[in-house]
């Protein structure tokens, strides 16, 4: 029998075809479903291609990767595993994501990708991911001796003398370039960085400092005054200059050392208000106050437009700008009295005075501190205080009496009517009875022009004002006997009335008579002790008007005469 070579190899010829097309037709089927890898595959230069896919995740998990990085600056060296660094890398995670790509593409795009992919090789690097911030700061914190940071030149003031305080070069990591020598490890597997650094220099041309030291000397001779509110505060020479820049208009640094040196001034915290009512008097009180938070860049930009000024005028007033931060318990949140704002204040100074004296004036303030006066009432400060006794806690103290300067108990009581007259005053309240003392006491006129006295003594003797405010009246006291300084709040409810009280007239001042000395055998032998202290004789007045709608409320002229005085003086020789 005769074979036919011919039809044979035909048929071998179309045996291989078929295989080889249903070889393409398979192998494109199982890579585009995923179920292999494509066929020219590399991962870090591990060859992958037309594997089962759990067998090349397999594969996978047997590379061998640094997991510690060694950089070297300066002939220094310091290593890290990749957790402090923050770098986490995945060649599983690579080809994850790589193929969750592949099956979102279309079958046109997978059999195209599986054909190109016959004659180019797919190569995946490893996903790594990497935090920038905490590299660096890894890296500089290990560093820190051979990378110092760069230091700007400065101007200080100190003892009356501009410094210069030289810039000093440092260096800095480039983020950008040490990020690409990190995934290098990865893809050659070097363990080994050379720290890739910037040499930065702050040192300022001539012509900033030029114009630098001339806005100093410009602005030591100009004041400037941060105010906020009623309060004030100046900058002081120091803190001037430390605000200038040669690269800046304002050293933000500097500024921020001035604004936490003077946090109290700057930011305050709020306070919620107590209130506590018991047995008909307030035992527990404090008013809410709005907090206080400081706009830095508004003050930055204030600060910047006073130091760009050529004019420099004698002297420079910056509002402070900033947020208030209400409190979360109000005033008037807490009691149903109608108490929820400052009304009227008065304050006084007893300087000198002695101890027995401010006893006194601690003890009757602070029997007078949580009253509430009835809206309609007339309020008699004897009555409230009681009786003055050694019996109810009072020392022995100089006094007033029938014109006379004697020892008796309650000395320094005049200083507590005294103070609550003035805060009467401010509050706009009408006055029903008022005396002056016999003559000029110093205590009253510290801090205060003359005429603003009251003096009391039972039961004759009385300071009264009536409370016709819509709302009760929370009488406040505060004493300091380190600082001699007594103070009188009173809360309520405004109701838009306006107090003007005018400077004191002073007329037919008269000298005091000579000194007198009198013997006292009760004082050891050769003292000589002052009792009384001379004081001009004058007649004083100031007028008192309160304004309510347009319209005057309440007007009054207070007249004082008062007798001139001399100065007194026991001894024993």
């Amino acid at each position: 029998m005769r074979l036919n070579y011919r039809s044979t190899f035909t048929s071998w010829l179309q045996g291989g075809i078929t295989f080889l097309i249903f070889s393409y037709l398979l192998s494109g089927l199982l890579v585009t479903s995923g179920i292999i890898t494509p066929l020219r595959l590399r991962i870090v230069n591990k060859e992958l291609g037309g594997y089962p896919y759990f067998f090349a995740l397999g594969q996978l998990n047997t590379l061998n990767y640094p997991q510690e990085i060694t950089f070297t600056f300066q002939g220094k060296n310091h290593s890290f595993n990749l957790k402090d660094l923050a770098i986490s890398f995945s060649a599983q995670k690579s080809l994850d994501n790589w193929q969750q790509q592949f099956k979102n593409s279309s079958w046109l795009e997978r059999w195209l990708f599986f054909t190109t992919n016959l004659y180019q090789p797919l190569t995946l690097q490893p996903s790594i991911v990497i935090n920038p911030h905490q590299l660096s700061h890894q890296l500089e914190k290990a560093f820190q001796k051979e990378l110092p940071y760069p230091q700007a030149a400065k101007l200080s003031y100190h003892q009356g003398k501009l410094i210069y305080l030289p810039a000093k070069d440092g260096y800095q990591i480039d983020q950008e370039n040490l990020i690409a020598k990190v995934k290098l490890v990865f893809q050659e597997k070097k363990s080994i960085i050379e720290l890739p650094v910037e040499k930065i220099s702050l040192q300022p041309s001539d012509e900033a400092k030029r114009k630098t030291y001339t806005k100093a000397y410009k602005l030591l001779k100009t004041k400037i005054i941060l105010q906020r509110n009623k309060k004030e505060v100046e900058l002081t020479a120091e803190e001037k200059i430390s605000l200038l820049s040669f690269y800046a208009p304002v050293d933000k640094e500097s500024l921020e050392n001035v604004a936490k040196d003077k946090q109290a001034f700057f930011n305050t915290t709020p306070e919620n208000a107590l209130f506590e009512f018991k047995g008909g008097r307030v035992i527990a009180f404090r008013p809410s106050r709005p907090g206080f938070q400081l706009n830095f860049q508004t003050l930055e930009l204030d600060l910047a437009r006073t130091v760009e000024d050529n004019h420099f005028p004698p002297t420079v007033t910056l509002t402070i700008k900033g947020n208030y931060l209400p409190p979360k318990i109000t005033t008037k949140d807490t009691n149903s009295y109608g108490i929820k704002e400052l009304v009227g204040r008065g304050e006084s100074w007893f300087w000198h005075s002695s101890a027995s004296r401010m006893h006194n004036v601690k003890l009757a303030a602070s029997r007078l501190n949580g009253i509430l006066v009835n809206p309609g009432e007339v309020f008699s400060f004897n009555k409230a205080l009681g009786r003055i006794s050694a019996a109810t806690g009072y020392h022995q103290s100089y006094v007033i009496k029938e014109g006379k300067t004697i020892l008796d108990d309650g000395g320094g009581v005049c200083q507590v009517s005294t103070t609550l007259f003035r805060a009467v005053l401010k509050a706009g309240l009408p006055i029903i009875e008022r005396h002056y003392h016999s003559y000029r006491v110093g205590y009253y006129e510290q801090n205060s022009p003359p005429g603003f006295d009251a003096t009391v003594f039972a039961p004759h003797v009385d300071l009264k004002f009536k409370n016709d405010l819509p709302s009760y009246l929370l009488i406040q006291t505060s004493t300091d006997l380190k600082k001699h300084h007594l103070v009188f709040y009173l809360y309520g409810t405004k109701d838009g009335r306006r107090v003007i009280i005018s400077s004191p007239r002073i007329w037919d001042q008269t000298p005091p008579p000579p000194p007198l000395y009198q013997n006292d055998p009760t004082l050891p032998l050769g003292t000589v002790k002052q009792i009384e202290w001379p004081s001009w004789g004058a007649k004083v007045a100031f007028d008192w008007q309160v304004f309510h709608q347009g319209k005057v409320l309440h007007q009054q002229t207070f007249l004082s005469v008062y007798k001139p005085w001399r100065a007194v003086y026991l001894r024993h020789l």
